[in-house]
This record gives structure tokens, sequence and C-alpha cells, in this order.
């Protein structure tokens, strides 16, 4: 990668993503980016069982498996101050199927609207911001 420069190519960095696939350490994936980091999707995922199978579920972002306060410290400690981009889909009305074919309905009697999501989501990270500088 070093014959790319990082002006030019940018690695985007999601952490529920890891969780899906197989976690390493939040900062070590973070100081290995080094300066291709570029980007950062916040969302948070949990694993259920349902009919004797394990899939992932979009979770609320303080009740995931991605802990947002460590992934925000790693941040922190890289030194990064670019983008941190919601891709929440935590009780958001959407029926599909995934890149892989997983299964990605929300099975919720609550969903929650643009407006709500953004707020909750927003007050959460900013709070955990303010908590570590």
């Amino acid at each position: 990668m070093q014959s790319f420069a990082p002006a030019r190519i940018g690695i985007n960095y999601d952490p529920a993503n890891l969780v899906i696939e197989g976690k390493e350490s939040w900062q070590m994936g973070l100081e290995l980016l080094g300066p291709y980091l570029d980007y950062v999707h916040a969302k948070n995922i949990a694993w259920v069982q349902e009919n004797g199978t394990w899939r992932w579920v979009f979770a609320a972002m303080d009740e995931g498996q991605v802990d947002w306060t460590e992934v925000m410290r790693a941040l922190y400690r890289v030194g990064y101050d670019g983008y941190v981009s919601f891709e929440n889909f935590y009780r958001v009305p959407i029926k599909s199927k995934g890149y892989v074919g997983e299964d990605l309905t929300q099975h919720a009697e609550v969903f929650r609207d643009i407006d709500q999501r953004l707020d909750e989501d927003l007050r959460y990270l900013k709070e955990l911001r303010r908590n570590i500088v």
C-alpha cells in the first residue's frame, strides 16, 4: 500500500463490520491504517439466535457489541479528526438482503424516524467525545 499516497486513497473504518467479520483490537487496527484512515462509519450490531441460527442485527449505539467508548478513545489516540458518518439502521423500517444475502429486515414494534435517530446517535457520540478529551 505504500505505493499509494494517502492523499489519493483512503480507508473507511467500520467497527460494526469488524465485529461481523472478526474483530481485532480497535487501537491496533487504527494504527495499522495510519495515514490511510479517511472515514469512520458509526453503527452498532448484536449477534442474536433466531430459530437455531445465529445472525447479526442492527443495535442501539450504546447496546451493541461495538464498544464506542473504546473506539472513540482509539480514534483520539491516533489523532483522527475526520468525519464520522452515521450508518445506523437500528429500528429503521427496512426489509432487505445484504451484500452476501444476509437478512437485514428489522423486527421492531416501533421504528425511529430520521430526526430521532440522528439526535440520539449524535448526542451519544458527542458525549463520548467530550468525556475523552
